[in-house]
């Protein structure tokens, strides 16, 4: 009988990776298993453990053990071994959320730009193949106007002056906004064709500032309460086309305000590495609630897109829309420009860390409304909006970035009733699942 050979503890963990490396895992399991059993808190042993688990496909135990491997775990680099682990074992069983979860852990923790990179691609593979994608927003913002109203403190209509009182007139507060967008892959996907559905879901709410609540005594906050949905079904192609088919509700004030269903397309004209050219347009159909009229909205555009350098982008929209309707205010025609720039990533000086990029925007609009209940010959209107961002994508903590934002528009019309100007500058926190 041949005599018992006697190993380190250094050398077991040794054997055990290398085990795993041949595929092994069987044996790596039982020497992970045997050194735990020396000492609960041996971390390398717990991940060894979870690993070989997940190799041998028993996803619920790999779990638990890599949950086990991320408490024992504290310095950086041990952190993102076990986010690693854990986000491993999660996608043994399929768990794509949870994956994705632990992948950002563990890019938090990343202990090198090249562990950093590795596991920016795992993320990228796994959007590529997971059937679900779910993104979210939220953002508090300080604004000038968060009803809409009027800038103009007289107006004249029918010839006559009048006083603009309450919340006629635009009232300075805070907006807290949350969205969120889920799109599922349905099963039967092909190399050329896939079918997704796509669910949509915003919710703003509002606080009046003081200037505000003595501007409107009568208004309440809850009045310019808005929340939208949209459930819809999108065909997508491999060239570039889509075709999309949904229904919606919107709120206002706690009062249905539209109920609409929805049918688009779009596609590809052209694409390469650098740039892509989209055109596509939609058709609408409100219904009337609460006593308004039906609207019928048709919408076309134009779109260029094009990469700059290592993450820099500008875009260019031409986009026309028309709504017809039997009330006056909603039959229109538009024509509307848009121009955005976003800047590469700054990777060099002081605030390199948080990998600020900066992103601006502006559009520029024309309306012509037939028929006004107003005036006489119809009403024109110019809008104007600029926009800006600042992303700190070095900030980013569990796949949510934060970003400093600004925005303004200016509305003007034949009609002063309908003058607006609204600025505001707010923090946002985006994922980026």
């Amino acid at each position: 009988m041949a005599a018992p050979v006697i190993v380190s503890p250094a050398e077991l963990r040794g054997t055990a990776i290398a085990a795993l490396e041949h595929g092994r895992a069987d044996l790596a399991l039982a020497m992970a298993r045997a050194l735990l059993a020396r000492a609960p808190s041996d971390l390398l042993a717990a991940l060894l453990e979870a690993r070989a688990l997940s190799d041998l496909g028993r996803g619920a135990e790999a779990i638990t053990a890599a949950r086990s491997a991320w408490e024992m775990a504290r310095a950086k680099g041990e952190r993102y071994d076990a986010a690693r682990i854990m986000a491993g074992a999660h996608a043994a069983v399929g768990h794509d959320l949870r994956t994705a979860f632990w992948l950002r852990r563990a890019l938090d923790h990343a202990p090198s730009p090249g562990a950093r990179a590795e596991v920016l691609r795992a993320l990228r593979r796994l959007r590529d193949r997971a059937p679900l994608a779910l993104s979210l927003g939220v953002d508090i913002a300080p604004s000038s106007n968060i009803n809409g109203g009027s800038s103009a403190r007289e107006t004249v209509l029918f010839g006559l002056p009048f006083t603009l009182q309450g919340a006629s007139r635009a009232l300075p507060g805070t907006r807290i906004g949350l969205d969120g967008r889920l799109s599922y892959r349905l099963p039967g996907a092909t190399a050329t064709a896939a079918n997704v559905i796509v669910v949509e879901l915003a919710a703003h709410t509002h606080l009046l500032s003081r200037a505000a609540r003595l501007k409107a005594p009568d208004a309440r906050a809850t009045d310019f309460d808005q929340i939208a949905g949209y459930l819809a079904l999108r065909r997508d192609w491999a060239n570039g086309a889509e075709l999309e088919a949904g229904i919606g509700q919107s709120f206002y004030g706690g009062t249905p305000a539209a109920r609409f269903a929805r049918l688009g397309a779009g596609r590809e004209l052209a694409a390469d590495a650098q740039r892509v050219i989209t055109a596509g347009g939609a058709l609408r159909i409100d219904e009337g609630l609460g006593g308004r009229e039906e609207v019928l909205r048709l919408d076309a555009y134009l779109r260029r897109t094009a990469g700059i350098g290592a993450g820099g982008l500008w875009s260019a929209e031409l986009r026309a829309a028309r709504s017809i309707s039997d009330a006056p205010a909603q039959d229109h025609a538009e024509v509307a420009v848009s121009l955005r720039r976003r800047f590469a990533p700054l990777t060099d000086g002081v605030f390199a860390a948080m990998r600020p990029q900066v992103g601006i925007g502006g559009s520029l609009r024309y309306r012509r409304q037939a028929r006004s209940l107003f005036v006489q010959g119809g009403r024109d209107e110019i809008g104007a909006a600029l926009s800006g961002e600042l992303v700190l994508g070095g900030l980013e903590r569990l796949g949510f970035v934060p970003a400093i934002t600004f925005d303004g528009t200016l509305r003007r019309s034949r009609v002063d009733l309908y003058d607006s100007e609204t600025y505001g500058i707010g923090l946002s926190l985006r994922s980026v699942f």
